[in-house]
This record gives C-alpha cells, structure tokens and sequence, in this order.
C-alpha cells in the first residue's frame, strides 16, 4: 500500500504545510461533497460523512451494484487515501491529490507521472476512472467506470 513516490501536488498550499492543505483543503472539501446521488455506471447514493478518527471519513454507500463503504483518510506527503469497499473486499485504493481545480487520483504504487487513471471534478459532480490501471472496477464499452451527480 503506497502511494506514488513524490509528494501530492496540493495546489492551495501556497504558504503552508503540505498536511494543513491535504487535511483543511482536500480532505475536507472531499468529505464535503456528500451526501450525493449519482448516475452512469452505478445508480445510488453516498450519504454524509462521519469523521471516525482525526483526519478519517468513512462514507456508507447504497448502489445498483450493491452496497458499500468509502473510506478518506489524511496519508503522508498530502496524499489523501481513499479505499472503497463492498462486502468485505477491496474494490479500489486510490491515492488523491489535487493539483489543480480538477483531483486526480493513482493506484496503489503508480510512478505519479502524467495524468491520474482517477479524475473528479471540481465540485465532486463527476468521477472517471480508467480501469486497465484500477483492476476490479466495473468499465463500460470504452474501459471506464464514469458516475456523476443526478440532481439536476
């Protein structure tokens, strides 16, 4: 379990740490974005978070393709950690950083080079993954897992 071997890129830590600007800008505007209900690959639900430990959310999630739970937690460098679990099995741990308007995120010992395999949006609206690089992850025709937002 790690992530890729350089500190995230955090483009709110201008004059901070690279911790305070993962845990007060990233991590909490990810915690921030639920409760959600989404579309696309998945049809359902992410409900609000619950800080379960300093620096950890854990978000439960009810979808079409069954339920399950997400996990942020604050890492080293910046990276924020995030695991998605259904039942009790690891569908994907990403490392998320968030070096421009957009969050990318990587798998588990990605190199951190070029664009991450995970992107979100701004506001948290929409999510696309490439899974060659996330194995286990359910892709469409095109070899993506895409959800967004479905309130209009």
């Amino acid at each position: 379990m790690s992530p890729p071997p350089r500190p995230a890129f955090l483009f709110q830590a201008e004059g901070g740490s690279p911790r305070d600007a993962a845990q007060w800008g990233l991590l909490l505007r990810l915690a921030g974005a639920a409760p959600v209900t989404f579309v696309g690959g998945a049809a359902g639900a992410i409900a609000e978070g619950v800080e379960i430990a300093p620096g950890t959310f854990r978000f439960e999630i009810a979808s079409s393709l069954g339920p399950g739970r997400l996990d942020l937690a604050l890492a080293a460098d910046g990276w924020v950690r995030a695991e998605l679990r259904s039942g009790d099995g690891l569908v994907l741990r990403a490392w998320i950083e968030d070096p421009y308007e957009e969050k990318q995120g990587w798998p588990d010992g990605a190199d951190g080079v070029g664009e991450g395999p995970m992107r979100l949006s701004k506001r948290g609206t929409w999510l696309s993954i490439d899974c060659a690089r996330f194995p286990g992850v359910p892709a469409d025709e095109h070899g993506l897992f895409q959800i967004e937002d479905a309130a209009p």
